[in-house]
Parts: structure tokens; sequence; C-alpha cells
């Protein structure tokens, strides 16, 4: 849909999702980033330590979206 009509028209995108981090303000542990079944529900993205399960914590990876690689073929 997004390529229709455009020269990259056909094409194929492959997205590949990595957890991202977070650092718990309470304990200061580090866990990967899981979204609860009420986030999934509701929208909204919970980011709870798997450790001390508080949810007053800060994004450390996971922000940002990188293209790895792109293949042109004619």
């Amino acid at each position: 849909m997004a390529t229709s009509g455009s020269i990259a028209e056909g094409a194929e995108l492959k997205i590949k999702i990595t957890p991202g981090k977070i650092k718990c303000r309470n304990c200061n542990k580090i866990s990967t980033v899981s979204i609860n079944e009420e986030a999934q529900l509701t929208g909204l993205q919970l980011f709870q330590c798997k450790h001390c399960e508080s949810k007053d914590t800060q994004i450390i990876e996971g922000k940002k979206a990188n293209v790895k690689n792109v293949k042109i073929q004619e």
C-alpha cells in the first residue's frame, strides 16, 4: 500500500522487531521491554520491571528504527 504508484511498487518490506530495554528507577535493574495484556487491549504501552514489577522505568534501548539492508533489483 505504501509503495503503490511509486517506483518502489511491488517492493517487499520485512520488519524485524527486537526488544527494547528499560531500567527500573526503583531497583536499578535492566529488563527487556514487555507489554502486558492490558497494554495490548488498550493500546497503552506500560513498561513494567520484570524484577520488582514497578512501572517507574526509563527506556534505555529501543527508541529508534534502523534500516539494515536495501536490495534493488531491476
